[in-house]
């Protein structure tokens, strides 16, 4: 197990990480990534924009995550995966928001919709 420990270097102090075997380290470290699954999933499958916005506003989207995964689906047309950085969130958000339906339909044509979605921290989280 690992956690994270103060340590010096010439710059002054940085996090470094150092092995642990306290059991009751892993269980605390256990209980966050249970409660960090339960905050996605919660968010995940409701599939409307105020799902994507809530998300999105979620504590592992602005801390965590530095990719935003969007599925988009034209007709009957194989899904394509947009990937977009942490550095687009905002204004690939906005966009939804503006151009889509509440449903995830395009606003100007309801043959194309968001399938799905999901942020990741890195991109191997997602395939």
């Amino acid at each position: 197990m690992l956690k994270f420990v103060k340590s010096k270097n010439k710059k002054g102090w940085f996090n470094g990480i150092t092995k642990c075997n306290s059991q009751s380290f892993r269980d605390k470290m256990a209980v966050l990534k249970e409660k960090i699954k339960m905050e996605r999933k919660m968010f995940m499958y409701e599939m409307t924009i105020d799902g994507l916005l809530r998300l999105a506003s979620s504590q592992f989207v602005k801390g965590e995550a530095n990719w935003m995964i969007i599925e988009v689906q034209a007709f009957d047309n194989e899904p394509e995966i947009i990937i977009n950085p942490k550095e687009n969130f905002q204004s690939k958000l906005d966009y939804y928001a503006e151009a889509y339906n509440n449903d995830l339909t395009l606003k100007s044509n309801s043959n194309i919709k968001i399938t799905n979605y999901d942020f990741a921290g890195a991109i191997q989280d997602f395939l």
